[in-house]
């Protein structure tokens, strides 16, 4: 099968607008890190220290292997599906009364309750062998589809999702689904959408 090489980096820029950390993605790579610029300060001064880098953490490992068997970094695996090239952000907000003070300066704040977790996620749809990921994009909208929470397994999420206060529930809503477009790319197609984690609740009966 001919390999089809492109850049992630460029693809993220022409997108999603913005360009995130560089990207290493060719053929003949045997990983894809995200990597600083190589005019920045901060730079990995052994290969040692890549390797302890990508050793698991408290909540499995970073890395896992895409269809051409080579590592990517933190993908992220929703309701069964494999989404190996992506990233994500975690968003947090407290419900918070506040109550002015009479005859003084600023405010009483009583937080009543944390919200949910918003998730959200970018990432790329595509083929290698330069045709159109038409099967790709349909796995995405059955799981858009699905009138229920799903399993969202991913290191950072974890860290949020399997938490003490979430009572270790990685479950979470698919709230929306966008598929960019990506002008004169064939074999790519752009995605966001923003996750919602689902709390499970115990009710006693008294």
């Amino acid at each position: 099968m001919a390999l089809v090489t492109f850049n992630l980096t460029d693809l993220f820029a022409a997108t999603f607008g913005y360009t995130p950390m560089n990207v290493k993605f060719d053929a003949n790579a045997t990983s894809i890190r995200q990597t600083g610029d190589e005019s920045s300060d901060i730079k990995f001064s052994s290969p040692q220290i890549v390797n302890k880098k990508s050793q698991a953490g408290m909540y499995g490992g970073y890395y896992a292997k895409d269809v051409l068997g080579r590592d990517v970094f933190m993908p992220l695996t929703l309701g069964g599906l494999v989404l190996p090239y992506v990233w994500m952000n975690v968003k947090g907000t407290k419900r918070i009364v506040e109550t002015p003070m009479t005859d003084r300066d600023g405010s009483v704040l009583e937080i009543i309750a944390i919200d949910n977790w918003q998730i959200g996620v970018k990432g790329f749809a595509l083929k290698h062998d330069g045709t159109f990921p038409e099967e790709e994009i349909e796995d995405l909208r059955k799981l858009f589809m699905r009138k229920e929470s799903v399993s969202c397994k991913s290191v950072l999420t974890d860290i949020f999702l399997l938490s003490k206060e979430n009572n270790g529930n990685d479950k979470v809503v698919m709230r929306d689904l966008e598929i960019m477009e990506n002008q004169g790319i064939q074999h790519v197609r752009g995605f966001q959408f923003t996750l919602t984690s689902d709390m499970i609740l115990e009710l006693e009966l008294a």
